[in-house]
């Protein structure tokens, strides 16, 4: 999960070459592709799914840290120094803490057995 919530580096190599509009819908699609079939085989055991869990988990981290890029990278173009500044913090401080939520909440619903 981790290792999805910190590929900054894959997604901003991806907004930077793409239009912000692009890149959001290329999130949307990631979140979809990964969050559909995790409702699907949550439930399902075996270690090949738990290895299809951990990928899907990935693709989900990478749509997640797509859009938050492309909402810095909109904010920074879009809004004067002072304003952007603001709402860079807010959106930073709120991502900050939603991923340890959502760490944990995965961790709890998915990976029960496995140790932190």
């Amino acid at each position: 999960m981790y290792l999805g919530l910190y590929s900054g580096v894959i997604a901003g190599i991806m907004v930077d070459k793409l239009s912000n509009l692009i890149s959001f819908i290329i999130a949307a699609v990631l979140a979809l592709i990964a969050y559909i079939p995790l409702a699907f085989i949550a439930d399902l055991e075996g270690t090949g799914v738990q290895i299809g869990i951990l990928i899907l988990f990935f693709v989900a981290g990478l749509s997640g840290s797509i859009g938050s890029i492309t909402s810095v990278v909109s904010l920074a173009k879009n809004f004067d120094a002072g304003k952007a500044s603001m709402l860079l913090v807010a959106i930073a401080v709120t991502y900050w803490k939603m991923a340890s939520a959502m760490d944990q909440a995965i961790h709890t619903g998915f990976l029960k057995d496995v140790s932190l």
